[in-house]
């Protein structure tokens, strides 16, 4: 049986890409006891995730997988899909097509006057924490953990599934999968 096809990826391996990862307490529970094997491919692993119906691991698992440009994109593939335009996706998707530090810097001004409360801010603050210093630009510089964009990701298509309310965020989380194996394999692309 085939897995999931995952060609860009931030790391080789399920394990690497799944290292200091929160997936949930049930994944963890699973990967402990040998349900769930981390040295399984990332698309055998991702499988595995939405076959048991751990929808949300399977979301955080691909934030992480993708490297981060591909993470910001899929984010704002979501929210598009599932919450309409906004200042914050425009600012997120200018950053990925021109990915310089004055349009991420951008992106973070757009997040802060939408004061972080919708699904397009928290894509524009992922596109922020992608590269470059957190800091001011007449401070000394202050890297992102590089954990930062995934968990800005989820935020956003998380903010945006919840949107069709509760009866609807398995089928839309299970679409928001199919945007990012989109968006891994090059069929979503920016250009």
């Amino acid at each position: 049986m085939s897995s999931t096809r995952l060609e860009r990826l931030s790391a080789a391996s399920t394990s690497e890409i799944c290292h200091g990862v929160d997936l949930g307490d049930e994944v963890a529970l699973e990967v402990a006891d040998g349900r769930l094997r981390t040295d399984a491919s990332p698309g055998a692993f991702f499988d595995a995730l939405l076959a048991a119906d751990h929808l949300n691991g399977a979301l955080i698992f691909l934030a992480h997988a993708l490297p981060k440009r591909e993470a910001v994109w899929w984010s704002a593939q979501c929210v598009r899909e599932f919450a309409g335009e906004g200042a914050g996706l425009a600012a997120a998707e200018a950053w990925v097509r021109e990915p310089t530090d004055a349009v991420r810097r951008q992106a973070m001004e757009v997040a802060t006057g939408l004061e972080f409360a919708h699904a397009d801010a928290w894509v524009a603050v992922a596109a922020f924490w992608a590269e470059g210093s957190l800091a001011l630009l007449d401070q000394p510089e202050l890297a992102p953990d590089p954990g930062l964009t995934a968990k800005a990701a989820v935020g956003a298509i998380g903010l945006a599934i919840a949107a069709g309310g509760e009866d609807a965020i398995p089928e839309r989380q299970r679409r928001c999968a199919q945007i990012g194996v989109e968006v891994s394999n090059g069929i979503k692309r920016w250009e």
